[in-house]
C-alpha cells in the first residue's frame, strides 16, 4: 500500500467480526474524548436501538459525503467497484446498511459508511477490514481523517433537522455560535451542562437539544422527553425536568424516536454529546468557559 506515513488503527481479520461490540454507553464524564479513543458501535443491535424503522427512515434523510469539501476521500466513479465492495461487506455483515463507499487515502483500501456505525475500511479483495480510525501523520502531528469525514456527514445530517423540531435556548443578543446537543433527561452530566446553558446564551451561544434517551425507545427517559416535547412550554418544562422536578406526563406526535435514531447514525453513543456547526462531535460535559474558547467565542 502507498502512503506509508498513514497510521492504520485497529486492523482486524474478518474472522473477528463478532468481537466488535460497543453499544450505547452511559452518561459521559466531564472531558473531551481523545481522538484516539473513538470506538465502533455494535453493528448487530436490537431493532429498537440500532435498526432504523421505516418511520424513522422518512424522518431522517440519508446523508452523503460532499466530495468537494473532503479532500482525504474521493468518490468512486466506477459503479462496479461500489457494487463489489458493498457485496463483499454485506456477505460478512448482512445486517449492515451501507450508506456510501469511497476511496480512502490508501491505495486498495475503501471507506465504507455504515448507517449507525460510522466508517469502516475494507480491502479491495474483501479479506480484511479496519474497525477504527485512520490517521494521517503530518508536520503538526496526527490528523484523524476518519473523523474529518464524519464531521461532514454529521453537519449535513443535522441540516436536515428543522429548528422547530428541536428544543432551543437561543443566544442573548448577537449569535456567535450554535451547538446541537444530544441529551438524556436522566443523565447527570446533561443536568450539569444544562445549568450552564444560560451562561452560554449570555456569551452568544445558542443551544438546541435533540433527544437521545440512552435506555432506548419506550424507556422512562424516553417517556420523559416525550412529555417535555408535548408540553405547552418546552423550555420551562425542560428546565424542570433537568432539575429533577416532577413533570406532567403527556403524549403527542413527536420526533423523539427519529432523533434517537439520528444520534446513532452520526456516532452518538453517550450523553451529553455536542455537535458544532462544522460537524465536530464533542463527547461529554465541558465547562462553559472552555466550550466557548473551543468555539472561538470570547
Amino acid at each position: 500500500m502507498q502512503n506509508s506515513s498513514l497510521v492504520k488503527i485497529g486492523m482486524l481479520n474478518v474472522a473477528f467480526i463478532s468481537l466488535l461490540a460497543v453499544g450505547v454507553t452511559g452518561c459521559a464524564e466531564g472531558k473531551i474524548e481523545s481522538d484516539l479513543q473513538q470506538s465502533l458501535s455494535d453493528i448487530d443491535k436490537p431493532k429498537q436501538e440500532g435498526e432504523i424503522t421505516e418511520k424513522s427512515k422518512k424522518a431522517i434523510p440519508q446523508t452523503e459525503v460532499d466530495s468537494n469539501s473532503q479532500q482525504s476521500f474521493s468518490d468512486i466513479d466506477e459503479p462496479k467497484q461500489v457494487v463489489d465492495i458493498t457485496a463483499k461487506l454485506k456477505k460478512v455483515i448482512p445486517q449492515a446498511t451501507i450508506e456510501s463507499v469511497s476511496e480512502s487515502p490508501i491505495s486498495g483500501l475503501y471507506a465504507v459508511e455504515v448507517v449507525g456505525n460510522g466508517i469502516i475500511y475494507m480491502s479491495e479483495d474483501g479479506g480484511h477490514f479496519i474497525a477504527g480510525d485512520l490517521y494521517r501523520v503530518g508536520p503538526n502531528g496526527l490528523s484523524n481523517v476518519t473523523e474529518e469525514k464524519m464531521n461532514t456527514v454529521r453537519a449535513k445530517a443535522l441540516l436536515s433537522v428543522k429548528q422547530d423540531q428541536m428544543i432551543s435556548f437561543p443566544a442573548k443578543g448577537e449569535e456567535k455560535a450554535k451547538l446541537t446537543v444530544f441529551t438524556d433527561i436522566d443523565c447527570g452530566y446533561c443536568r450539569k451542562f444544562h445549568q450552564e446553558v444560560p451562561e452560554l446564551n449570555e456569551m452568544g451561544i445558542s443551544v438546541s437539544y435533540l433527544a437521545f434517551p440512552r435506555a432506548g425507545i419506550g424507556s422512562s427517559s424516553y417517556d420523559k422527553y416525550v412529555s417535555v416535547w408535548c408540553s405547552s412550554d418546552q423550555q420551562a418544562t425542560m428546565n424542570k425536568a433537568k432539575q429533577r422536578q416532577p413533570i406532567e406526563p403527556k403524549t403527542c406526535e413527536n420526533p423523539v424516536e427519529a432523533q434517537y435514531m439520528l444520534g446513532q447514525q452520526v456516532g452518538v453513543n453517550s450523553t451529553p454529546n455536542l455537535v458544532t456547526e462544522s460537524g465536530e462531535l464533542i463527547r461529554g460535559y465541558v465547562p462553559a468557559d472552555q466550550l466557548a474558547a473551543r468555539l472561538g467565542v470570547k
